[in-house]
């Protein structure tokens, strides 16, 4: 896999430290954390921790990869995208700052990630979104992910 990735308007780079101060500049908003567990990010430091953990493999025990990336616009990062690889079936998730909401950012990531998991083999993708998360259903509509509603 290349290491920087360019689509129409977005450039997509696997998650490193580098990204995390404004990763968590983008993510902050309270916002953000209304249709999760609650915040995506807390701190700075907390995000550096949580990018070190799922920058590495994962536990050979879970039976899975793990493939996480950083979002940028125009050099700034607007978001996170991921995708849990299970044989060949992948869980895709993402999540951007409000600010960038409503643009199709998520929508032109998740395509070019699903293009990048059938070309690795991944017959089937498919994402959990909160139903009544509107805006974040238009991305999982995307061709190539099963609907699970």
């Amino acid at each position: 896999m290349r290491n920087v990735i360019s689509t129409e308007r977005l450039t997509i780079e696997p998650l490193a430290l580098r990204h995390a101060q404004q990763l968590f500049d983008a993510l902050k908003n309270e916002l953000v954390g209304r249709f999760l567990d609650g915040p995506d990010v807390t701190t700075v430091e907390a995000l550096e921790q949580k990018i070190i953990r799922v920058t590495f493999e994962a536990p050979p025990e879970r039976n899975e990869v793990w493939r996480n990336f950083a979002i940028l616009l125009d050099g700034r990062v607007i978001g996170r995208l991921e995708a849990t690889l299970h044989r060949s079936v992948a869980e895709v998730a993402y999540v951007f700052g409000p600010a960038w909401w409503g643009h199709g950012y998520a929508t032109e990531a998740t395509a070019w990630l699903l293009h990048h998991l059938r070309e690795a083999g991944m017959s089937e993708a498919w994402a959990t979104i909160a139903p009544a998360n509107t805006a974040s259903n238009r991305p999982g509509e995307s061709p190539g992910l099963r609907d699970m509603r």
